[in-house]
């Protein structure tokens, strides 16, 4: 008797052992197999979901069939609290593992406006204005909020951002998107200045900028 359930003991844990050897190496494969998509497939992860819930939208969509597995390597690995809100873009021959990762890295979809050198300030709002990805700042109707809105409260708006095109995800403020030109303005200006000529007659690297405007 006592041998009968020493064996049937083996036996349970035998099974026990070569099911989760089967489900461990069935998990590793899938999450290391290509997603089916033959075309880059836009995907969004609203605020706020859960990696369970994600994981049901991208069965839902077709592009995973065991969402468990993406949700248990998600919090095997920690990342289950990490998984950033966005548009994403999701490339053929990515694997669920790298799709999970994208999701942490935050890697979301890019959008892209151009400043054209020579525009006004009234021409660059126009193009940032009529764009809608961008979310527009309440109380930023006129140049002198724009400035203030910026932490540059008196300062003229005329030649403070750099003309370039620029990509940023959706959901990017106009602030944030000409605060990001201003800064490229002001670097490219300080490396500028560092190379001037001695005996310019220009006090500030904005003297200079104005002067090569008019010219």
């Amino acid at each position: 008797m006592k041998q009968a359930l020493i064996v049937i003991t083996l036996l349970i844990v035998t099974v026990i052992c070569a099911s989760a050897w089967w489900l461990w190496n069935d998990m590793q494969n899938v999450l290391n197999t290509p997603l089916p998509n033959s075309t880059a497939v836009e995907f969004t992860i609203e605020p706020g979901m859960s990696v369970q819930s994600i994981s049901n939208h991208l069965m839902e969509s077709g592009l995973i069939r065991q969402p468990y597995y993406l949700v248990f390597e998600a919090r095997r690995t920690r990342k289950e609290g990490k998984l950033k809100a966005g548009e994403y873009v999701i490339s053929p021959g990515t694997t669920p593992q790298q799709l999970l990762d994208q999701f942490v890295a935050g890697k979301v979809k890019q959008y892209a406006i151009t400043l054209i050198e020579g525009w006004t300030f009234a021409q660059l709002m126009d193009a940032i204005n009529n764009n809608a990805i961008i979310a527009h700042t309440p109380g930023t109707a006129d140049a002198a909020a724009v400035m203030s809105a910026m932490g540059q409260p008196g300062i003229s708006p005329e030649g403070q951002f750099f003309p370039d095109t620029y990509h940023f995800p959706r959901g990017t403020t106009d602030v944030d998107f000409l605060r990001r030109a201003r800064d490229a303005m002001q670097r490219v200006l300080s490396e500028e200045w560092e190379k001037r000529a001695d005996n310019l007659p220009y006090k500030t690297p904005y003297d200079a900028l104005i002067m090569a405007s008019l010219v």
